[in-house]
């Protein structure tokens, strides 16, 4: 295959780590593919950008707001997952791995899957994806709609904290208490914050 076409058909991917040994060793695992072009996170130009963590929760998600839009996310974890499986895909994570039983063919495999617009979630993780997919499109809603971390924003609305102060109290950027607030009133069929208060109220969740 000619140099030209390679280099057309490479998938442009990112490097985020917690520390530099980190980043360093998935570099080193990646830059040797041809079909990839590494590319510096901030130019914003990745089309697959891989995340390694070492806890996945809803705090350490928030952290993906800061990656390209447009990019596909692959979180290489460490410990267990304990996030919302419907938040992360919300923020474009598309696959996950083991840290401990990422090869060099497992990674490499994935982040081209990734580019072509596929998928690899664990089958756990899928289950309740789409368990959360089908409560979702029942006629009426039930409590089990909205995660631990909704629940608590909404019953900090309640309490009549405004939004700066919730986002500083769980510590995430007050754009992204409003995204995810807007993903409830989306998801319940409401149409102001009030709504959907009221609404967690009547369902007992708060």
């Amino acid at each position: 295959m000619p140099e030209e076409n390679v280099v057309r058909q490479q998938v442009r991917v990112a490097v985020v780590a917690p520390d530099t040994v980190t980043e360093a060793g998935l570099i080193h695992l990646l830059q040797n593919e041809e079909r990839l072009r590494l590319v510096p996170p901030a130019d914003g130009e990745a089309e697959v950008v891989v995340v390694a963590m070492d806890t996945v929760t809803d705090r350490t998600l928030s952290e993906l707001s800061a990656l390209p839009t447009r990019a596909a996310t692959l979180v290489v974890c460490k410990e267990q997952w304990r996030a919302d499986v419907p938040t992360a895909v919300e923020r474009g994570v598309r696959a996950v791995l083991d840290r401990k039983n990422c090869s060099t063919a497992t990674l490499v495999k994935t982040v081209l899957m990734l580019g072509h617009g596929g998928g690899a979630l664990p089958a756990t993780l899928q289950g309740k994806l789409l368990d959360r997919i089908r409560r979702t499109g029942q006629k009426n809603p039930d409590p089990y709609t909205l995660s631990p971390r909704e629940t608590e924003i909404l019953q900090l609305l309640s309490e009549g904290h405004s939004l700066r102060k919730i986002a500083a109290r769980i510590c995430y950027s007050e754009r992204t208490v409003k995204n995810i607030l807007y993903g409830v009133m989306g998801r319940l069929g409401c149409r102001s914050r009030t709504q959907a208060v009221s609404w967690a109220i009547r369902a007992g969740l708060i």
